[in-house]
């Protein structure tokens, strides 16, 4: 979980990003609703999502999510178009707010 966490970066703080375990970076964003940002990476972490798992979330009703606030989770990012896909669909739902959370980064080959 948390507890091996190798990095904090506080450069920017409506970026803020932590490493655990040298490897996984965690994208929080700004300090808003940190604590559970925080919860949601330990879980995510803990449960030790394979590498090679994908996961797809299709929301074919945005009226759902009218007026509320969404967050997007990407356990791993490499180009973003797969999450900025899924926030284009989110997005047609009036008075959304959506906010994404990536927990790794890995670069495109």
């Amino acid at each position: 979980g948390l507890a091996k966490v190798t990095e904090i970066d506080l450069t920017d703080r409506f970026s803020i990003k932590i490493t655990v375990d040298g490897r996984i970076v965690l994208n929080l964003g700004s300090s808003v609703q940190l604590e559970s940002k925080l919860r949601v990476g330990q879980a995510l972490i803990e449960k030790e999502i394979a590498a090679d798992e994908r996961v797809s979330v299709l929301l074919t009703k945005p009226e759902k999510v009218a007026d509320k606030h969404v967050l997007l989770v990407d356990d791993v990012m490499t180009s973003g178009s797969t999450i900025m896909n899924l926030a284009q669909e989110v997005a047609k739902a009036p008075g959304v707010r959506i906010s994404i959370l990536c927990f790794a980064h890995a670069k495109s080959r």
